[in-house]
């Protein structure tokens, strides 16, 4: 009867002393980005994801007339991923960093992850938060290419 008490009281200290949250979703991968700029215009890119220990490295190959990438570190907890984020412009054959800011993404398992960001950048003209939506592509899908294409606005929004 003393053994059953004991072994009952360690599972309870077990359970006990495990982490409240759920495990961190596995983000890693490949993504196809889409979010609106600042002006207004939509943009699309994909992004990768990669986790070196406890930390994520992300960089963002954008389409369109964009010449420069982003890239990214960040965290994972409770199942929101906050990143640290800055610009890039090619000059010449160097990238060159323009533009920094910060992004923090919710994230939604369904038929295929999701990631959905608020964002903002260090601007003097800039006060407004935007949205962003990285949704994973399958396992095994190979580096990118090609980039993906803007989807049109919904009908009756514009794009300024």
């Amino acid at each position: 009867m003393k053994r059953c008490v004991l072994l009952v009281a360690v599972v309870l200290v077990g359970m006990l002393s495990a982490p409240l949250h759920a495990k961190d979703p596995d983000v890693v991968g490949v993504y196809r980005c889409e979010g609106i700029n600042p002006d207004g215009k939509p943009y699309t890119a994909f992004a990768t994801i990669r986790k070196q220990g406890e930390v994520f490295h992300l960089h963002w190959a954008f389409s369109g007339d964009s010449d420069g990438d982003n890239y990214g570190v960040g965290i994972i907890e409770g199942g929101k991923l906050s990143v640290s984020v800055f610009s890039t412009v090619t000059i010449g054959q160097q990238q060159m960093p323009v533009a920094t800011g910060v992004a923090v993404y919710s994230v939604t398992k369904g038929s295929q992850l999701t990631l959905k960001a608020r964002w903002t950048y260090i601007h003097p003209d800039v006060s407004t938060i935007h949205e962003e939506t990285l949704t994973k592509l399958p396992q095994g899908h190979p580096q990118p290419t090609e980039q993906p294409k803007p989807k049109k606005p919904p009908a009756g929004q514009t794009t300024a």
